[in-house]
Formats: C-alpha cells, sequence, structure tokens
C-alpha cells in the first residue's frame, strides 16, 4: 500500500497501469483483423449507423469490465481470503462468452442483469449476427 500511496500519481489509474501488457494490445488488432475477415466472408449487411454500435458497444463493454473489477477490487480489499473474490469472479466471466440462451433461467438473468457479462460478448455478438431476434435473448 506504501508504493502506491507515496505516488503522484492517481492510485486508481496506478492499480489499472499496473498491469498493462502491450501484447494485450497487439492480441486487440489481430482480434479486431480477425472480425472484419469474418464479416466479409459472412455476407452480413453493413449499415451507416454499424460502426457507431461497434464503437459504443465496445466502449459499453470496457467499462462493464471496470466497474465489476473495480467494485469486487475494492470488496475484496476489506476481506480476510488472501486470493479475494476475483478468482471466482474470472470463472463468472468465462459464462459470459457462450450465448446466454443455453442457460438456465437464474443464471440467464445473472449474467445480463447482475454481473452483466453477457453484455460484452453474447448481445453484442447477436445485434449484428441475428438481427431480427437479438432483443428477444434479454428477458
Amino acid at each position: 500500500m506504501d508504493r502506491i500511496l507515496t505516488r503522484p500519481a492517481y492510485n486508481l489509474v496506478q492499480l489499472m497501469l499496473e498491469n498493462m501488457d502491450p501484447s494485450s494490445l497487439f492480441s486487440a488488432l489481430v482480434g479486431f483483423i480477425i472480425m472484419c475477415y469474418s464479416w466479409s466472408q459472412l455476407g452480413l449487411d453493413l449499415t451507416w449507423y454499424d460502426p457507431i454500435i461497434f464503437i459504443v458497444l465496445v466502449l459499453g463493454s470496457v467499462m462493464i469490465y471496470g466497474g465489476i473489477y473495480i467494485f469486487f477490487t475494492a470488496l475484496s480489499f476489506f476481506s480476510d481470503s488472501p486470493t479475494g473474490i476475483l478468482p471466482l469472479l474470472w470463472n463468472l466471466q468465462n459464462y459470459g462468452r457462450y450465448p446466454v440462451t443455453i442457460y438456465n433461467r437464474s443464471l440467464n438473468i445473472m449474467l445480463t442483469w447482475i454481473l452483466p457479462f453477457g453484455f460484452v460478448g453474447f448481445y453484442p455478438a447477436a445485434y449484428f449476427l441475428d438481427r431480427a431476434n437479438w432483443g428477444l435473448s434479454l428477458c
């Protein structure tokens, strides 16, 4: 704690940038290239507002991850557990990678409204891949 509190930069910014890995930015670029190639191969219609929606969804995903992890990191600061709550959260995050419609009703509600990991992966993909039915899975 002394290391963080004695530096002139804001504490939260220090903690977020402490684990920043430049190779993860390269992975994001590769993922974007693969996504663009897949979009062209799938023959999906592209409207004029799709890039704007894509940027909004990416920024929303970053805010969801940031908010959830900051909340649980702050909460685990007050616990006695040496590992905290984050390993449990990492396991729950993996459930959000799959369609939330395959889970039972309680897990679907949890991944949509309580810990909204479904809004990071499933709902944006459902919007772009199945526009006619993507909103039906929110309930």
